[in-house]
């Protein structure tokens, strides 16, 4: 389709220019303009490969932040724990011994 577009263009600019230099000239812009419009692209697609790249690393960075803390949550979940089960362990002589008294029993029930 472009090229179909391109053909008219073509024979309307040589029609223009008499000289076949002058159209030389245009083709020779026209190349070097395409040129420039592939550098441009190209930068365009490493600036977008290094954005998400560096989307990426930082993704990375905050992953390894969220286990970290995860990481730190269980240690202090554990250790709640511990201390949870020291303290039972601690109280369960005096329970046992208070359950057998009368007055512990009322209060039981």
């Amino acid at each position: 389709m472009l090229d179909e577009f391109d053909e008219p263009f073509e024979l309307e600019l040589l029609e223009e220019f008499d000289e076949p230099f002058e159209f030389e000239l245009l083709e020779e812009l026209d190349e070097r303009l395409e040129l420039e419009l592939l550098d441009e692209f190209e930068l365009l697609l490493e600036l977008e490969l290094e954005f998400e790249l560096e989307l990426e690393f930082e993704l990375e960075l905050e992953l390894e932040f969220e286990f970290e803390l995860e990481f730190e949550l269980e240690f202090e979940l554990r250790d709640e724990f511990d201390e949870l089960l020291e303290s039972r362990l601690e109280f369960q002589p005096l329970l046992r011994s208070s359950s057998r008294s009368p007055l512990a029993y009322e209060v039981l029930l």
